[in-house]
């Protein structure tokens, strides 16, 4: 009884088990961040760090506060290089990421994007560098 149980269906038995392997192997790899050795430890810092971040407005004081602003992408990519202790500590509200808003902003502009880090963390690259900041009338 036992027996015909586990033999019935026996290859399909096995596919459902390593496509639900190679699944949870997915998930699992994306939930954690990835810290990974870079390619020359000469440069004294020897881990690299991708983190996705949103995209905050710096709108100036002076600035009227008749509209809202609309960032597109909303989040970018931030590559950053430090010490594998400094990264693994480094959490998404310990940096700055944001875009310059000029106080006479009247149509969609395309401006650069700001990452300042922590101390002892060096920025390697934003992806993408410039981002499309659009006015609208607040609501």
């Amino acid at each position: 009884m036992m027996r015909d149980l586990l033999q019935s269906n026996f290859a399909l038995k096995i596919l459902s088990l390593i496509l639900a392997t190679l699944l949870w192997f997915a998930i699992d790899s994306n939930w954690h961040r990835k810290t990974r050795l870079a390619a020359s430890p000469l440069n004294g810092e020897d881990a690299t760090l991708d983190l996705p971040c949103p995209v905050a407005a710096l709108v100036p004081s002076a600035a009227e506060r008749t509209f809202s602003i609309s960032i597109t992408p909303a989040e970018v990519q931030v590559k950053l290089a430090g010490t594998p202790q400094v990264l693994g500590d480094l959490e998404v509200t310990n940096l700055a990421v944001f875009v310059r808003v000029p106080a006479g902003l009247k149509t969609e502009e395309m401006l650069s994007v700001e990452v300042r880090p922590p101390p002892s963390v060096r920025v390697v690259r934003i992806n993408p560098e410039q981002v499309s900041v659009r006015p609208r009338p607040a609501s």
